[in-house]
């Protein structure tokens, strides 16, 4: 495993998105990313199609980090900002959620909800989560070379209160020939 830099043979750019289509090891990768002008939504569509003559096997792991504070304030104290986010897995939606404890009865916190759905012939029956920074990027690694993607399978599956949090989903799936 770990992360190939493919460069991107096709990349648009427009008012309502971005687009990225590369083709890499036979795997055509076609990838769409919205932001609602009336939400506070991104939507990343991911297209997969198998152009080789065999079933793929392929395993998709995302990862964002969690700001649940305004940008000045995470800025100026993000580790303080991070101390007050919990997050919960929902295995049967592949998704997590966070929010960040109130400081007072009157505080409405906020929450962010990350999901991976596939549609594809699934291996894994539930998502693989976790939430822990530290343990995606590992020691001394960055988003851009993660430890979490040195190694196959299911991730840790951490949630909750932790030091440092993130959001990543790991799905496995198979893609017939063709397809």
């Amino acid at each position: 495993l770990g992360i190939t830099m493919v460069p991107f043979h096709n990349l648009v750019f427009s008012q309502a998105r971005a687009e990225f289509r590369t083709v890499h090891k036979d795997i055509d990768s076609y990838l769409q990313i919205s932001v609602s002008p009336e939400e506070d939504l991104e939507l990343r569509r991911l297209h997969l199609t198998n152009l080789s003559n065999q079933t793929r096997t392929l395993e998709l792991t995302s990862f964002g980090e969690v700001a649940l504070a305004p940008p000045g304030a995470d800025r100026a104290h993000p580790v303080f900002n991070s101390l007050f986010i919990q997050t919960e897995t929902i295995p049967e939606k592949s998704a997590v959620l966070c929010t960040r404890r109130p400081r007072s009865a009157e505080e409405k916190p906020p929450w962010m909800f990350h999901a991976m759905i596939v549609h594809a012939e699934k291996i894994m029956p539930w998502a693989s989560f976790e939430t822990d920074r530290a343990r995606f990027l590992g020691r001394g690694r960055s988003p851009a070379d993660p430890a979490a993607l040195d190694r196959a399978g299911p991730l840790s599956g951490s949630e909750g209160t932790v030091l440092d949090p993130a959001v990543a989903v790991r799905r496995r799936l198979r893609i017939p020939a063709g397809e």
